[in-house]
This record gives structure tokens, C-alpha cells and sequence, in this order.
């Protein structure tokens, strides 16, 4: 259960705009501390895009190869080959 507040449903939507709409696709969510990203990020992971494949990585301190697999195999990509 989440409770939309007005900075919840402002950030949302801007979210959804940019996963939707920008030519980069790839977000970071770098907001002060408590102010609800992981909780947006949730639910936003938990709705059915029928256009979007959604990654998301816990752990910015993982190498680039780490990061590379996790994307993938969050994708269903087959990543045993993966170097």
C-alpha cells in the first residue's frame, strides 16, 4: 500500500516521463535522503509497462562488469557467457 502525497505523485510523474519520453532512458535518482525514492522506484517496478523493460541497481558500488550482469540478468537476458 502507498500513500500518493502531492511530492510523491509530482515525482512520479516525472519518473514515468522519463523512462516514457527521454532519448537516454537510463535514470539516476539522486534526491536528498528520505524523501521517498526507494519507495517510488518500488512501484514503479511493480507496475506493467507494456513498452519498458526496467532494471534497477541497489549497489552504485559495483564494478562495471557487476552492474552490466545484474542489468542483464534483471532482463532475462542470458548472461553466462558475459565476460
Amino acid at each position: 500500500m502507498l500513500y500518493m502525497s502531492q511530492t510523491h505523485r509530482e515525482g512520479m510523474a516525472a519518473l514515468e516521463w522519463g523512462l516514457m519520453y527521454e532519448s537516454k532512458r537510463i535514470f539516476a535518482a539522486n534526491r536528498r535522503e528520505r524523501t521517498g525514492k526507494t519507495t517510488l522506484i518500488a512501484s514503479l517496478l511493480s507496475r506493467q509497462y507494456q513498452r519498458l523493460n526496467l532494471a534497477y541497481v541497489t549497489n552504485p558500488r559495483l564494478d562495471f562488469e557487476d552492474i552490466v550482469r545484474l542489468i542483464l540478468t534483471q532482463l532475462g537476458v542470458e548472461v553466462a557467457g558475459f565476460v
